[in-house]
């Protein structure tokens, strides 16, 4: 008589492999939301330090003549008008009394997008701000105020 041997298989089985792929969705519905933010907050520290630094450079202009009617709702060549990374572009308005500014850097389109925070501003007197379009019009706000119609405020846009 023959004996006949089983072979032990060996391997994975579905459900093994069904609950391996369960916990990798849910390791990616949390954490892909949180490497997203932390790539927007990444690009928003860019957009501030390009007002930042045009502000400096501004207010370098104005100790030599008293006024800033030398940029004339232009920047100067030596302020760059797009970021390092070309996720913002500079603007400027200056005021007609020619003794106030409102930078502004918007979020370029295409990028990664910040719906929360696409425009941040900065003046003349360092109030931060922000800027945003709801429905058509544009809502602005500084500080901690709260800008209408959303949850938002500059405070949180300008720290995190």
């Amino acid at each position: 008589m023959m004996k006949y041997r089983l072979k032990k298989l060996s391997g994975f089985t579905l459900i093994e492999l069904m609950v391996v792929v369960a916990i990798i969705g849910v390791l990616v519905a949390v954490g892909y939301p949180s490497y997203t933010d932390y790539i927007m907050r990444g690009h928003r520290s860019e957009g501030r330090t390009m007002l930042v630094d045009a502000a400096t450079r501004l207010e370098r202009l104005y100790s030599d003549t008293n006024n800033y009617a030398a940029v004339l709702n232009t920047l100067p060549s030596d302020i760059a008008t797009t970021s390092l990374n070309n996720l913002y572009t500079l603007t400027m308005v200056n005021n007609p009394d020619n003794q106030s500014y409102v930078l502004r850097a918007e979020k370029i389109v295409g990028g990664t997008a910040d719906p929360g925070c696409p425009i941040l501003t900065l003046d003349n007197i360092g109030r931060r701000g922000i800027a945003i379009t709801l429905n058509n019009p544009q809502v602005s706000c500084t500080g901690a105020d709260v800008c209408a119609g959303t949850n938002l405020t500059a405070d949180g846009c300008w720290q995190r």
